[in-house]
């Protein structure tokens, strides 16, 4: 019978593997001599893993909560969302509904970019960890999408104010006018009452008028002139012809030259004045 010869253990006689961190690697030690040895689960480091609330959550990239702690949480960008209609029921051009779409995107993208590095800036501090980290990134998600629409709307109204001040010479006219017509037609009828007045009073602005008319009329020296005024103001003339201290011009040749008439349909400080074919007025409406 052979005596039983002492053997040290296998993992004695082995050189101990190193490890980077200054220990030993255990794993390393124990493979050759037990196989099928591991390590007990309470003594493995702890997994990243995320909550069973945001496990399924489409905003998170990546296929386990291992390669999310690995390579930084990601967020996938959200779908631009369609286009408000525009609010009341002004319809735009092709061309003004083209540029209306165009602005509202490119809100959307400015704050979808700006909500993006939120989310990147708080996914490389890895200040926070676990269910707090997954909230964090959640909410930074959350946050970018909001910021965007927030963007796209801000861009709509100020589309929509600068389609407003554009709009506004166009109607400022006709808004005029509507407000202003009672004002004129008044000042129109106090002009009138006017020149009626002083036409009752001063026989030289009458003369002057018939003067205007005949000289329109561009009649020769010796074609036949008629004159045709109100019965009051030709009344009123012929009393100043009469007057010298009404100081009309002396031209007794014009007045012998004119033939002079009463038209009671004429309105007071009207001519008509009239040479062979030609007819000259000038009326008070």
């Amino acid at each position: 019978m052979s005596a039983a010869v002492f053997l040290p253990d296998p993992l004695l006689s082995r050189a101990i593997p190193a490890a980077s961190d200054g220990g030993f690697n255990a794993e390393a030690l124990l493979a050759p001599v037990r196989p099928g040895f591991a390590l007990d689960p309470l003594l493995a480091p702890p997994q990243p893993t995320l909550s069973a609330r945001y496990e399924d959550d489409t905003h998170w990239a990546g296929a386990s909560s291992g390669e999310a702690a690995a390579s930084g949480l990601q967020l996938e960008a959200p779908e631009s969302p369609a286009v408000p209609a525009v609010p009341g029921t002004l319809e735009l051009s092709p061309g003004l509904q083209a540029l209306f779409e165009q602005r509202y995107r490119e809100g959307f993208e400015e704050g979808l970019a700006q909500g993006a590095g939120v989310a990147a800036s708080a996914s490389a501090d890895g200040a926070l960890d676990g269910a707090e980290g997954d909230a964090a990134a959640y909410a930074a998600d959350h946050a970018a999408t909001e910021l965007a629409l927030t963007n796209g709307a801000r861009d709509v109204v100020l589309l929509l104010e600068s389609l407003s001040r554009a709009l506004q010479p166009l109607l400022l006219p006709d808004d005029a006018a509507t407000r202003f017509e009672p004002l004129k037609r008044l000042a129109l009828h106090l002009a009138t009452e006017l020149v009626r007045q002083e036409l009752s009073l001063s026989p030289r602005v009458v003369d002057e008028l018939v003067r205007r008319s005949v000289q329109a009329l561009q009649a020769g020296e010796q074609a036949p002139l008629t004159v045709e005024l109100h019965p009051q103001d030709l009344a009123l003339l012929q009393q100043a012809w009469e007057d010298p201290s009404a100081g009309l011009p002396a031209d007794a040749a014009m007045r012998q030259r004119v033939k002079w008439l009463e038209d009671p349909q004429l309105p007071r400080g009207s001519v008509r004045a009239r040479s062979d074919a030609s007819t000259v007025e000038d009326l008070i409406q």
